[in-house]
Formats: C-alpha cells, sequence, structure tokens
C-alpha cells in the first residue's frame, strides 16, 4: 500500500476562473467572490473585512459556488474541473514521485516533463486502454484496476525534468477532471482485508469514513509511523493492493483521521488507517 498528500500548485494552467484565496486584511465590496480552499464565497456588505465567511455565511458571505480551478485539487467527488477543449496543468516536479487522477472525460491524457527553460524533454500520451479503475470514499464504486467503472490514470513519474504538464486532449470539445493528486509517496506495507466503508445519514450533509489496516517490518515502523503521522488532517491519496480480493489496487482519496499501532509480533507491525471526509466543506 503506497500513500501521498497533495502536492501539487499550479505553476500555469488554462483553467478558466481562478479565484483570489480569501484575505482577512482586505475590505472586500458587495458581490466580491473569494475562495477558501474548493469552494468560493461572495459578499454580502461593503467593506467586509475580518469577517471569515465560514463563520458568517447569511450574515456578511453566502456559499457561491466550488471554485472551478481547485475543484481537481480536494478529495471531494462533487467538485469538477472542467475545460472548453484542452485543459492545461503545469506544476513543479521537485520531489514528487506520482500522479493519480480521475473521474475525467477524455480520451487521452499526455504527461509531459520540462526543463527548466519550458522545453519538452519527454512526452508520454495515454489512451483509454490505459485507464484504470478509482474509488473514492463516497462512490463505493469498487472495481479492478483494469475494470472501467470510473476512468483513472495512476504513474510513476521518471526521474527526469523540473516541471510537468498534464494536458487533457479535447479537440474542442468540453474536457473536466474530478480529481488530481500528486506527490512523493511512501509505501506502508500489504494491506490486509477487511476494507471498511461507512457513511452517515444521506438526507443531512453526508459524510463517509474508510478504514483499513496494513502491516510492515519491524524494524521499519517508526521511520513509517512517524511518516503517517505527519499526514493526519491532510488530503491523502491511498493506493490499496495485495489483499487479494475485489479491493486489489484501488484508489481512496480521504482526510487522514488518525493512524495507530496495533499488533506487533517479532518481525512485524500492523498499522490501522481511518480516513474520514464530507461531501462538502461549508
Amino acid at each position: 500500500m503506497i500513500a501521498f498528500t497533495q502536492e501539487i500548485e499550479f505553476t500555469y494552467t488554462n483553467i478558466e476562473g481562478i479565484e483570489q484565496a480569501y484575505d482577512k486584511d482586505t475590505p472586500y465590496t458587495v458581490g466580491a467572490v473569494v475562495r477558501i480552499g474548493s469552494f468560493t464565497y461572495k459578499s454580502l456588505s461593503d467593506n467586509n473585512k475580518d469577517n471569515y465567511p465560514l463563520n458568517n455565511l447569511n450574515k456578511f458571505w453566502m456559499v457561491w459556488k466550488e471554485s472551478n480551478a481547485y475543484a481537481l485539487l480536494d478529495p471531494y467527488s462533487n467538485t469538477v474541473t472542467s475545460w472548453v477543449g484542452d485543459g492545461i496543468v503545469e506544476f513543479p516536479r521537485d520531489t514528487k514521485t506520482a500522479l493519480a487522477m480521475g473521474n475525467f472525460d477524455t480520451d487521452s491524457v499526455k504527461v509531459a516533463y520540462l526543463d527548466e527553460l519550458g522545453v519538452v524533454i519527454e512526452e508520454e500520451e495515454y489512451l483509454f486502454g490505459n485507464y484504470l479503475t478509482v474509488e473514492d470514499v463516497y462512490s463505493y464504486a469498487y472495481g479492478e484496476f483494469l475494470d472501467s467503472t470510473y476512468q483513472t490514470l495512476f504513474i510513476n513519474f521518471k526521474r527526469i525534468g523540473t516541471t510537468i504538464r498534464v494536458t487533457l486532449l479535447g479537440d474542442g470539445e468540453p474536457t473536466s477532471c474530478g480529481f488530481m493528486f500528486s506527490g512523493e509517496y511512501t509505501d506502508f506495507g500489504c494491506t490486509q482485508k477487511p476494507i471498511e466503508i461507512t457513511d452517515t445519514d444521506p438526507t443531512k450533509d453526508r459524510s463517509s469514513s474508510a478504514s483499513f489496516l496494513s502491516v510492515v517490518d519491524n524494524i521499519d515502523v517508526e521511520y513509517l509511523y512517524s511518516k503517517a503521522k505527519q499526514m493526519i488532517n491532510k488530503n491523502v491519496l491511498f493506493v490499496i493492493d495485495e489483499t487479494d480480493e475485489i479491493f486489489d489496487n484501488l484508489i481512496i482519496l480521504g482526510t487522514l483521521d488518525s493512524v495507530k499501532k496495533t499488533h506487533t509480533n517479532s518481525s512485524k507491525v500492523t498499522m490501522s488507517w481511518d480516513l474520514k471526509n464530507k461531501i462538502k466543506e461549508y
């Protein structure tokens, strides 16, 4: 099982409508739109300063809509970034080792490695036959990577370039992407079954959770446990594997709630993982 946090920060994108993040020191006017996380909020008054939107809904601010630009960077299944034609994003290569993206509407994805001058060193194109299966903690549509429940791409980066460019080819037609995660992954051993998914009352703000176990070598546990604790309360992408059942090779997105060492013997340690999230941030 591997896991990594979201480390993408755009250096270029052709996404329309990139909203400014909320700034408590800015006096906003009526109708001004700001972004917090993946959602935007509209000001209800002039000289609207130091009134944090999430604490002042329907007084100084109203929920506007999801942020088109940042929707693909969160783990929520109800937020999608859309383009007309090709969708392009660029971000630093840095120490990132993998890219995962899914729930997208395109027949082709190109991943290019650029040098310091922006020149393409190498480019690979991934066609429909390369699509894998995705599972986020809301859709519950488990399937194997070669099954086409949802369109998903997971690749390991080559050790070249300083910038990654991802292009969703639209051929003039609308394209979209539900999530795009990239970071430096850590191998947390073999996933153990069962994998448990729970859901709250769907008539309310829906939330869900996922729980699973992994087994690591005793000699590595302190290092891995330290790495895992650094991911708590962050958005994390897991690739679940080696369970010998239908959960094999699945991507799960969520916010890591807790991680614990639950069982130890002379050579192995079991770690328990709990993810949680809500469909909406507001």
